[in-house]
């Protein structure tokens, strides 16, 4: 497990993410990691698991961790053309979003991986989401595109590059 700074400031806990090599794990393992963490210190533990990977996942259910949210990411290849704006779906970001996207990240993630996690405040929650955006907007994100009805903004999508050729995008949507 590594310790994860950001979350840890956001929740004024020490929270760390658990980093998996390509091995299996037993229950008793998780069991072990959970006494090593506990005795550093840490007072939170995440750990993505790939829903295909169900020994892994029932390895760590039992010790106590829920299973708080699902990713579903999508693949869109460029071929080369060059174009970054999804044509028919939305705009490019414009710095005048900003304050309009973190009002729509505060209200659209509710069922998401914190706020199902019932270890941590709801407004803990809401102060990650707000930060999380400012930094998608700053930077953390390749790209942000704003979905627009009637000229105002109502979703936003990011998109991370997969490499840095550009002929496969990957899309993490909330909306």
């Amino acid at each position: 497990f590594e310790l994860d700074k950001f979350n840890s400031e956001v929740f004024g806990i020490k929270m760390a993410n658990i980093i998996f090599e390509d091995q299996s794990v037993t229950q008793n393992e998780v069991i072990q990691l959970m006494d090593r963490a506990k005795n550093e210190g840490f007072q939170h533990l995440s750990a993505k698991i790939d829903i295909m990977e169900k020994e892994r996942l029932n390895a760590f259910l039992p010790c106590g961790f829920n299973l708080v949210d699902t990713q579903i990411m999508y693949e869109i290849p460029l071929k080369n053309t060059g174009c970054h704006v999804i044509t028919g779906i939305s705009r490019p970001y414009d710095i005048m979003d900003k304050n309009r996207i973190i009002e729509i990240a505060k209200y659209a993630y509710k069922i998401d991986r914190f706020h199902s996690d019932p270890s941590l405040q709801n407004d803990r929650c809401d102060y990650y989401y707000q930060k999380w955006t400012e930094n998608l907007c700053e930077g953390l994100a390749d790209k942000v595109f704003v979905i627009d009805i009637n000229d105002y903004p109502v979703g936003f999508t990011t998109l991370k590059y997969d490499n840095k050729t550009i002929d496969t995008v990957q899309f993490l949507v909330k909306n």
